[in-house]
């Protein structure tokens, strides 16, 4: 199977969250124990990889050794690199079959899955396959289970307290302020929901939930902006709000929105993505996971064609799609983000 096969590539797209690092070496050891390819390669700094020779290395314990000391960027990202271009997809090719590259296997966001599918059949057509391996990102994706989220998840709630530790126990002018805080993950809610769960499951700052008014603005929901105004001006409790990126509630106007109380704004961006926070049970989980979708890389790979392997949102079953199947649920304009029915209740409760 190994002269078969040839050679792989392995490589991390989109946004970096912290278990990609344990994610890709993980599958690379399981694929490299089964035998299933000559030799294995990983990328840096995701598609560019496959423009520079500098950032395509070997799988050797040595590398391994290095990599299980870094934290999840490990490998790396790069925004930007379109290889549909002719011009990059020739570098691209000829970078692959420099090496005997047959397979190049992409774990990362919905703009990688985007990617894997633009390029699937321009690359088959020159002798190399593609195929999207597992969604990883904090923003969430449609269509699958992701990994990511739990992990940013920690480090949300971790600031939030910080944060509301500091301010929510703060009165100016001998009135409580309002802590607003808005939540990386572009234009999705699913971060937005799943923090305000951890938030109201337990007191913030000490404060038992009769003591605090807590609101949250998402992207994707309707909510009222004048009765949020009226009911944070009128509020003599100390003010939390949670704003998703991409909500219609901007930065920039949260000082001037409400002028009868001092705001105090905290962004919670890359703090959150690659922050160790990786457990012992997450570490268990991403191996155990590993251990289902190998068996399924290997029936990718016996179709002789791109492929996606989809992960079931409980994580106990995958499945071979097409390489596609990510990128029609997920485009670039107008996605249609889902919650799980007890996230939207819980989300509904706490809308303007």
């Amino acid at each position: 199977m190994k002269e078969k096969n040839g050679n792989c590539l392995f490589l991390y797209g989109g946004g970096l969250v912290d278990s990609a690092n344990l994610f890709l070496r993980t599958i690379m050891e399981k694929v490299e124990e089964r035998g299933i390819f000559k030799h294995i390669y990983v990328g840096r700094y995701s598609f560019e990889a496959l423009l520079e020779k500098r950032f395509i290395m070997e799988w050797t314990p040595s590398l391994k050794a290095a990599a299980e000391k870094e934290h999840g960027g490990y490998f790396g990202t790069c925004r930007g690199v379109d290889l549909t271009k002719p011009e990059l997809q020739e570098i691209a090719i000829q970078q692959c079959k420099a090496r005997n590259i047959k397979w190049v296997f992409v774990a990362g966001g919905d703009g990688s899955s985007r990617q894997v599918a633009e390029i699937a059949e321009d690359f088959r057509s020159k002798g190399v396959m593609v195929a999207f391996l597992m969604p990883c990102t904090v923003d969430g994706i449609e269509g699958g289970a992701s990994l990511g989220i739990d992990m940013a998840i920690r480090t949300y709630v971790d600031l939030i307290r910080n944060f509301a530790n500091a301010t929510l126990c703060t009165r100016d002018n001998r009135a409580f302020s309002v802590s607003a805080i808005i939540l990386q993950g572009r234009n999705r809610d699913d971060l937005l929901a799943h923090v305000l769960k951890a938030i109201v499951s337990s007191p913030v700052a000490g404060l038992d939930q009769q003591y605090i008014d807590v609101f949250a603005i998402p992207a994707n929901y309707e909510w009222d902006r004048e009765r949020l105004i009226k009911s944070v001006e009128a509020s003599d409790k100390p003010v939390l709000m949670l704003i998703s990126e991409g909500a219609t509630l901007i930065k920039s106007e949260l000082h001037t929105t409400f002028s009868k109380k001092k705001v105090r704004i905290y962004s919670v961006a890359h703090l959150a993505q690659v922050n160790g926070g990786t457990t012992e049970k997450d570490i268990e989980g991403i191996s155990q996971l590993v251990d289902k979708l190998v068996p399924y890389l290997e029936i990718g790979i016996k179709k002789d064609e791109p492929f996606s392997l989809v992960v079931s949102h409980d994580f106990t079953s995958v499945r071979v799609e097409k390489v596609d199947y990510y990128a029609k649920l997920n485009p670039r304009e107008g996605q249609h983000p889902t919650l799980k029915p007890s996230l939207e209740i819980l989300l509904k409760q706490y809308l303007p």
